[in-house]
């Protein structure tokens, strides 16, 4: 292509033809920055104080976590909106109440619950319901068929 005054609009046509696959490029790559932050803030271990919780491991289930079992038992009881440390005591029996208010208060750090104000109640926020439930679909659909192969 010559350079000069009167090859400006099919060079402006070959330039954007480009810059269209470009994008089309572009937009074809998926960004899960978002979701490494969000994982982040729920499983990296907090401080409060001079107090220092542990982190949340969402696919363990342990006797010292029980994280994904009572958040599922949050989301469970969402048709009412909120539960109590009472009601979590009825399904999570192995634990004292003292060791249910310590995975309360852990929760809430991590942000996964909220509290209600002045009253004993608590909610899942949007970010606890996506957590818990990303954490239950890697369990249920990745996990435990892989894990139910027989060798």
């Amino acid at each position: 292509m010559k350079k000069n005054i009167y090859s400006l609009k099919p060079l402006h046509e070959i330039v954007s033809a480009s810059n269209n696959r470009y994008l089309e490029f572009i937009s074809a790559i998926e960004d899960d920055s978002i979701g490494h932050k969000k994982l982040e803030k729920a499983t990296e271990p907090k401080k409060v104080g001079r107090q220092k919780l542990q982190r949340i491991k969402l696919l363990l289930q342990s006797r010292q976590n029980h994280c994904t079992h009572t958040g599922k038992r949050g989301i469970q009881s969402a048709n009412r909106r909120s539960f109590r440390c009472k009601d979590l005591a009825k399904h999570l029996k192995q634990y004292s109440s003292d060791q249910l208010s310590r995975l309360l208060k852990r929760l809430r750090v991590h942000g996964i619950i909220k509290k209600i104000g002045n009253s004993y109640k608590y909610y899942l926020p949007r970010f606890g319901k996506e957590i818990i439930t990303c954490s239950q679909k890697v369990i249920n659909m990745v996990m435990l068929p892989q894990l139910s192969k027989t060798a």
